[in-house]
């Protein structure tokens, strides 16, 4: 009866430890692992493999016999070091097959549950020890002035040892799912993943935890003959120490994330900030560009009237047929033409504002000796507004254009597409670029990509990659999709947005 109730604790306790294992993974955005993205079958092999590691350990002489010698019984506690280490690379080994993800983020989870599964251990291990040696010296005394019979310490010996188990594990159970809630939160509350770096730096507190527990499981206990060891009742001040100490490894572990979390959203929120400084200054830009569209239009108009004058009087008084006469009347009609070319308005969008953004966009650019072409037609009828067109043009035909004057190659050009799908807006910016792109991640081998787009090739600064978030802002207001991709010499930039 005995060994029954035993293992059924034991397989309750290694499940709900499994499952609070699993739970630190559920949070990946990516699973390509051999469950495809079956995320409960993922969880249900993390959740096994940590029961079934510890059952055959804990129910199988052979395992114990094997780690802790012929009794089975430890006798150091260093002996445990070796078993938690298999425990370890039998949990990373199966994380590994049930989530593709980058293996430095998959070793950091790993590493940050068993440290605080061990640091919170050796805080109930420091307290309840100091109970369970009070208790048992109390029950000593009043065998020794016979209050107590061996029949009746026999039967409480029984009961305690069943309570026990669960006075020091039920707290670690609540504490280890109160603290594995709080640090998933914190981790998966973040807008993405972290990335190299940021993981260097979040695994320091589990590995330091890792290591104090290491130490502790080097130095704790032991016994020597029929001696018993305890570096806790030869110091008693460990066992205020020690669960200090992990108290402080585990809230570091938990600070960190929460650090990094509060960290990329200020930066969000200051990047949100020079998102709409840049549409200011884009939407200053535009109204700057009419007014000097209004500005040429009122001096043509009055020009003109001069320009009709002088050669309706030129007509009247000179021949003709005379040379002078004519090369006199052919500068005028160059100063009339060049007066029209200040409000040459090539491509017509059937609005404004885009007409503004294009025609700007591709007079610099034909001063560039870059061909332009375009064939590009405001939807007025998806509900799309000018000025989010305006900034996905403005953004992505400045990047065209600073792509194109880097190439030493001939037949330079960019070429604006636009097509109607049902409520769907299909916007193409393509551009001659026969170089690489670099990505966040470091890779400079991609050739297509989807929401996720390349680094700015611009000097870092304030600015840095604040068109390429503008553009995906814009996007994302329609619910709609970004790609790119380098094909034939060429960065082609598709932007489709779903009509209102």
């Amino acid at each position: 009866m005995t060994a029954l109730y035993d293992f059924g604790v034991d397989l309750i306790l290694a499940t709900c430890r499994g499952v609070l294992f699993a739970s630190c993974f559920r949070g990946l955005t990516d699973r390509r692992g051999i469950f495809r993205n079956r995320s409960q079958s993922a969880g249900a092999l993390l959740t096994a493999q940590y029961v079934v590691i510890r059952m055959l350990f804990w129910q199988l002489p052979f395992f114990q016999a094997f780690f802790y010698g012929r009794g089975g019984a430890m006798q150091d506690m260093r002996q445990s070091i070796p078993v938690h280490l298999l425990y370890f690379c039998v949990s990373f080994l199966c994380v590994c097959l049930a989530y593709r993800e980058r293996l430095q983020l998959l070793l950091y989870l790993t590493v940050t549950f068993y440290s605080m599964e061990e640091m919170l251990r050796f805080m109930i291990y420091a307290v309840s020890d100091g109970f369970s040696v009070l208790i048992w010296n109390t029950l000593g005394e009043m065998v020794q002035q016979q209050r107590l019979t061996m029949e009746r310490f026999e039967s409480i010996l029984l009961v305690y040892n069943a309570a026990w188990t669960w006075v020091v594990n039920l707290p670690h159970l609540l504490a280890m799912g109160w603290i594995c809630r709080r640090f998933v939160r914190e981790l998966y509350g973040q807008s993405d993943l972290p990335d190299r770096q940021e993981l260097n730096y979040l695994m320091m507190p589990g590995i330091i935890g890792i290591g104090f527990a290491i130490l502790l499981r080097g130095t704790v206990y032991k016994i020597q003959g029929s001696q018993v060891y305890s570096l806790l009742e030869v110091n008693p001040e460990l066992r205020l120490v020690i669960p200090a100490v992990a108290g402080l490894c585990i809230a570091s572990m938990l600070r960190a994330a929460a650090v990094l979390r509060r960290l990329k959203e200020a930066y969000e929120e200051k990047a949100v900030l020079q998102v709409y400084r840049q549409r200011a200054e884009d939407m200053e830009e535009h109204i700057q560009e009419l007014e000097h569209l209004y500005d040429g239009i009122r001096g043509v108009k009055h020009d003109i009237k001069n320009y009709a004058a002088d050669l309706e009087q030129l007509m009247r008084s000179c021949d003709p047929s005379d040379r002078e006469t004519r090369e006199e009347m052919q500068e005028y009609l160059d100063g009339l033409y060049q007066s029209m070319e200040r409000l040459d308005m090539r491509y017509s969008t059937g609005n404004a504002v885009t007409d503004v953004v294009i025609n700007r966009h591709f007079r610099e650019a034909r001063a560039a000796d870059i061909e332009t072409e375009c064939d590009f037609i405001f939807p007025r009828d998806l509900g799309i507004q000018a000025f989010d067109l305006a900034v996905i043009l403005n953004n992505a035909l400045e990047n065209a254009r600073e792509a194109c004057e880097k190439e030493m190659t001939q037949g330079r050009y960019i070429r604006v597409e636009g097509e109607c799908r049902g409520r769907f807006l299909i916007l193409k910016v393509s551009n001659s670029y026969t170089g690489t792109v670099r990505m966040p991640d470091g890779d400079t081998n991609r050739t297509k990509g989807t929401m996720m787009l390349p680094e700015s090739s611009k000097e870092r600064g304030g600015n840095h990659g604040i068109g390429l978030k503008n553009i995906q802002k814009c996007v994302e207001k329609y619910k709609g999709m970004l790609q790119w991709e380098l094909r034939d010499g060429a960065f082609v930039l598709v932007a489709m947005l779903q009509g209102r």
